[in-house]
């Protein structure tokens, strides 16, 4: 029995087979149960041990099964999303975004939450494009009708114009042939000028989504090794074999001989010894 346990131990540590944890015999006595701890990347098929004799029983390998033992670990995650919007508005701006999103990295898993106060709006880029200003103006009761009377610029919304044309029309008595000689003029001046102006391209909006994520983890995985046993026959008695009485007699026989001439040879050899004397 000790030989065996020994042989058993070697066998261990020379194949690198895992110890098991519980060794369970069923009350049937025919069923052994080993139970093993096994990290996840370990070959389970490795536990089967060859049938092995326990108790007048065979044991051989009947089934396994496994079942992992599993931790989970959670954290808070906070994660920035942006889009491209239209408007500053935020009530537009919130229907461009979804009220959760799935998060998924370095094995952790779970929902996040749209966090409306973390809304923000800001222009993604700007260009500036021109347009034409345009101003007209009267200038009644002048003495003559020289241009070098009409300003030759004006302000108009923070834009100088020039003086881009004047009309004239006179007003006052007639002359002595009948024809018009004004006594003043009225100017109608006109003014243009360009402009310009800067724009926003486009808008992004950011938004702050937050949640708790989950990763489970297998630590270890308890197998359950099944063998089930079966009586060893017990070896039958062997047969006497009866020699023939022929085959008796001629041993006895040969035995006779052998020892006579075994007599005969010792007194001859003391003998020859006497006569040498």
């Amino acid at each position: 029995m000790k030989l065996c346990a020994l042989l058993a131990c070697l066998a261990v540590f020379s194949t690198g087979m895992a110890v098991p944890a519980a060794v369970d015999r069923q009350n049937d006595g025919q069923t052994i149960t080993k139970t093993y701890e096994l990290a996840p990347d370990e070959n389970p098929e490795l536990l089967i041990e060859e049938p092995f004799e326990q108790d007048g029983l065979c044991y051989e390998y009947a089934q396994m099964t496994g079942e992992p033992v599993e931790t989970t670990e959670s954290k808070t995650i906070s994660q920035t999303v942006t889009v491209e919007s239209q408007s500053t508005e935020t009530e537009e701006n919130l229907a461009l975004l979804a009220g959760s999103i799935p998060y998924e990295a370095d094995g952790y898993a779970g929902t996040l939450t749209l966090l409306p106060a973390s809304v923000h709006t800001e222009a993604k880029g700007y260009a500036t494009r021109s347009y034409t200003v345009s101003e007209t103006r009267t200038y009644p009761d002048l003495a003559y009708n020289d241009p070098s009377l009409i300003p030759q610029t004006v302000q108009k919304d923070g834009l100088t114009l020039t003086l881009s044309g004047v009309t004239w029309k006179g007003t006052g008595g007639t002359g002595a042939n009948g024809s018009l000689i004004p006594t003043s003029y009225t100017a109608t001046a006109s003014y243009s000028g360009t402009g310009s102006t800067r724009y926003a391209t486009g808008y992004l909006t950011t938004a702050d989504y937050a949640g708790t994520v989950s990763k489970t983890e297998t630590q270890k995985i308890i197998y359950e090794v099944e063998y089930r046993g079966t009586p060893i026959p017990e070896p039958e008695p062997q047969e006497k074999v009866s020699l023939p009485a022929w085959v008796s007699i001629g041993a006895g026989v040969i035995l006779l001989a052998g020892g006579t001439a075994g007599i005969v040879l010792a007194v001859r050899k003391r003998r020859d010894k006497v006569e040498t004397l």
